[in-house]
């Protein structure tokens, strides 16, 4: 279910009665549109390796000597290599108004950290910014959906949905020509 292989097939079945407010639920299908367009006819070509799927700052510990390690690993599968990216982003794009350069550029930093060590084909980064904005869309709409139907008495399913909505449309609004070169930037900086 959160194989972002499976967005558009998982939005397109929870979007309806998930997401009431007309306006989200277009940004939601434009995010589906671009997928379909953009991602779908690529799915073959993109290179595969084990990821995490849920990379996030929920799913690190960190020990008082600076030694860090991930939990959950129920979401652990082999997909395309630039998902675990993708998904990493979207949740630092959502860690709210933290400093005045803007989350674009704080994302851009775990970008760059990521790239020196992971270069990616030029697939790939034509399609992070739609890959970023389709994990946006997965979280709050299954997010929505299981509050609303499974366990509504769940605050953690509601956790991306607090700055989620707005971060997901400012994100959106963005070119993402602009989006990756600044990360791009970023990260030609981070080398020197």
């Amino acid at each position: 279910m959160w194989s972002l292989s499976n967005f558009v097939t998982i939005v397109d079945q929870f979007l309806d009665a998930a997401v009431s407010d007309q306006h989200r639920a277009k940004i939601v299908r434009q995010v589906c549109e671009s997928f379909r367009n953009e991602v779908e006819p690529k799915l073959h070509i993109l290179p595969k390796q084990t990821i995490h799927a849920d990379a996030n700052y929920t799913n690190i510990i960190v020990t008082p000597d600076s030694s860090f390690g991930f939990i959950d690993f129920g979401d652990l599968n082999y997909s395309c290599r630039i998902f675990e990216l993708a998904i990493s982003l979207m949740y630092i794009l959502n860690i709210g108004d933290v400093s005045s350069c803007g989350n674009t550029r704080i994302a851009g930093h775990f970008f760059a950290g990521y790239y020196s060590v992971n270069p990616l084909t030029e697939k790939e980064l034509e399609l992070l910014h739609v890959l970023v904005a389709a994990r946006f869309c997965q979280s709050l709409v299954l997010g929505a959906y299981s509050n609303k139907y499974l366990d509504p008495d769940n605050e953690y399913l509601l956790e991306t949905a607090r700055k989620g909505w707005k971060h997901l449309e400012a994100f959106w609004k963005l070119p993402k020509e602009e989006v990756l070169k600044t990360w791009l930037e970023i990260s030609e900086k981070a080398k020197i």
